[in-house]
C-alpha cells in the first residue's frame, strides 16, 4: 500500500520552529490519523516515530481544535481505523484517556473481549448500522446481521438518517456524537470492576459512573451543553434496551422514553451495536431476535406514537391534585407520573378517566398510611 510521508517531511524540522508551532503539531499529529483512514494509507515507522514525539505538544493546541479534529476523525469511515492509529501514536490516551484506560479490563461471559476491544467493535458495529460500507477486521469478528437490522429500521430509516445528519452545532452532526457515545459507553468499567468470590466479574453502576465521566470529558473538550447531554443520555441508558427485552410493555417503554426522550431512538441503536460487540460470532438467535423486537418497539413509539409516549399532553396537572386535597410535596410528582404512565399504556384516554384514577390512587395511598 502507498505510504504517507507528508507527516515525516513536516517533522524533519522538528528541532526548529515547526515543532513549537501549534498548527504544525496539529497537522503532524491529527492529519495522518485521518488520512490513513480515508485513503487506506500506511505510515512508515520513521513517520510514526516522529509523530509520537509530537504528541506531547498537543498541550500547545487549543482545546477547540482538538475537539474539531476528533469529530472529523469520527466522521471519516472507518472510524475504527483512525482510532487504532490514534492508539498507536499515543493520541487516544491524551485526548480520551478514559477510553484508553479500558485496555486490559477483563470481562466475563457472554463478553468475548476485554472492555477496550469490545468498545472498538461496538464503534465498528455502530458505524455499520448507520450505513457505512467500510470494511475493517473488527467487523469480521461480528455476526453479519446487518440486513436484518436494516430491515427492522426500514419503516423509519429516512427519519433516522435525517436525525443522524442533523448538526447540533455547525459542522458537528449527531452522527459523530453517536460514534463518540459508542466509544465512551463503557468507560465506567475501569472504575467499577469487581470480582466476586466465585470469580464472576461485575461492573455495578458502570453506566452511571460512565455518564458522569463522559460529561466531564466532553465539557473539557468544549462541546456544547446539548452535545454533552446527547452523549450522556446514551451512555447512561445504553443497557436499558437489553433490560426492556424482559418486560416489553407499553408502561416499560414509556418509562424508558420518559428518561431518554427522542434520544431513545439512538439508545436503541447503540443497544444493538453493544449486543453485537458483546456476543460476537456466538450471538444466539433468540437474543438477537429479542433485541431487534425491542428496538423496533422503541422506534415505533418514537416515530409513530410520539404524542402517546414522548411528548403527550398531560390529562391532569399538579393544580388538579392540590384541589383534590393532596398536599404539596413529592406525592404530587408520584401521582402525576403514575397517571402519565397509565395514559401512555392506553389505560386512560380522557381527563375524566385521569381524575378517577387520581382519586383511586389517593385513596390507596391513604390506606397504606393507615395500615
Amino acid at each position: 500500500m502507498p505510504e504517507d510521508s507528508s507527516a515525516l517531511r513536516s517533522q524533519r524540522t522538528k528541532r526548529g520552529r515547526s515543532l513549537h508551532d501549534p498548527n504544525t503539531t496539529r497537522s503532524s499529529a491529527f492529519r495522518p490519523a485521518r488520512r490513513t483512514a480515508s485513503r487506506g494509507l500506511r505510515l512508515t515507522p520513521e513517520a510514526e516515530s516522529a509523530l509520537a514525539e509530537a504528541v506531547p505538544l498537543l498541550v500547545r493546541v487549543s482545546t477547540e481544535r482538538i475537539r474539531d479534529e476528533l469529530v472529523k476523525i469520527l466522521l471519516i469511515p472507518p472510524a475504527v481505523r483512525s482510532l487504532r492509529r490514534m492508539e498507536v501514536l499515543g493520541l487516544l490516551e491524551r485526548i480520551l484517556p478514559e477510553a484508553a484506560d479500558l485496555r486490559g479490563v477483563l470481562q466475563g461471559p457472554p463478553h468475548r473481549w476485554d472492555a477496550y476491544e469490545h468498545t472498538i467493535r461496538v464503534v465498528a458495529a455502530m458505524e455499520r448500522l448507520m450505513g457505512s460500507e467500510a470494511e475493517v477486521p473488527e467487523l469480521r469478528d461480528l455476526p453479519a446481521r446487518w440486513s436484518e437490522a436494516e430491515k427492522a429500521m426500514a419503516p423509519w430509516l429516512d427519519r433516522m438518517r435525517s436525525r443522524w445528519d442533523e448538526e447540533m452545532v455547525a459542522g458537528r452532526p449527531r452522527r459523530a456524537l453517536l460514534l463518540l457515545s459508542a466509544l465512551l459507553h463503557d468507560i465506567g468499567k475501569a472504575r467499577t470492576q469487581a470480582v466476586d468470590p466465585d470469580g464472576r466479574i461485575r461492573f455495578i453502576g458502570h453506566e452511571v459512573v460512565g455518564a458522569k465521566m463522559a460529561a466531564s470529558r466532553m465539557q473539557e473538550l468544549r462541546f456544547s451543553a446539548d452535545e454533552v447531554e446527547e452523549v450522556v443520555v446514551l451512555v447512561r441508558h445504553h443497557m436499558r434496551p437489553g433490560e426492556l427485552t424482559r418486560e416489553l410493555t407499553p408502561r416499560a417503554i414509556h418509562r424508558f422514553l420518559r428518561d431518554t426522550g427522542e434520544r431513545g431512538a439512538d439508545v436503541a441503536l447503540l443497544g444493538l451495536a453493544d449486543t453485537l460487540g458483546i456476543w460476537g460470532s456466538e450471538l444466539a438467535e433468540e437474543v438477537w431476535a429479542a433485541r431487534l423486537t425491542t428496538a423496533q418497539a422503541i422506534w415505533h413509539a418514537i416515530f409513530e406514537a410520539p404524542e402517546r409516549f414522548v411528548r403527550g399532553t398531560p390529562l391532569v396537572r399538579g393544580d388538579d391534585l392540590l384541589a383534590m386535597g393532596v398536599p404539596e410535596g413529592p406525592q404530587i410528582g408520584r401521582l402525576l407520573a403514575a397517571i402519565r404512565e397509565a395514559q401512555a399504556a392506553g389505560e386512560i384516554a380522557t381527563r375524566e378517566e385521569a381524575l378517577a384514577l387520581a382519586r383511586r390512587l389517593i385513596e390507596e395511598m391513604k390506606g397504606e398510611r393507615n395500615s
